[in-house]
């Protein structure tokens, strides 16, 4: 990919990071190329926290459903944040792991008694929130 403008309907979005344009790109580098960017994986214009998460995401989906991550690219310019907004996503992205993906598996354990009580903890929102309650 050589063009000066990226065309996500021809896009394939590929696994990983690339050395440059000529070798692939995840969504990350797509989003860099759409935002004008120097060519990376982490670009400035992006909330940390929702790059990281859109980067694990596109390496963990198979490659037919990696590209349907494409029409949210555009979306993710501009998210970039101050630290107490990103601090709050952090910890939303947190949240949802503990209360939402980890009951999931324990269910699929069968160990929903576990997941009940693992769903119905307080909302993780700090550190400090985390530490009272131990």
């Amino acid at each position: 990919m050589t063009d000066t403008k990226l065309d996500l309907d021809t896009l394939t979005l590929a696994k990983g990071n690339h050395h440059d344009r000529s070798n692939g790109l995840c969504a990350m580098e797509a989003v860099a190329w759409l935002a004008g960017e120097k060519h990376n994986d982490q670009p400035d214009c992006v909330s940390p926290v929702i790059g990281a998460f859109v980067r694990r995401w596109n390496d963990d989906l198979g490659d037919n459903d990696r590209q349907k991550l494409k029409p949210i690219l555009p979306t993710l310019i501009g998210t970039a944040a101050d630290l107490k907004t990103e601090s709050r996503r952090a910890w939303m992205v947190t949240d949802w792991m503990v209360r939402t993906y980890m009951p999931a598996w324990l269910d699929l354990a069968g160990l929903t008694e576990q997941a009940t009580a693992v769903r119905g903890l307080p909302e993780l929102r700090s550190s400090q929130a985390r530490q009272r309650r131990i």
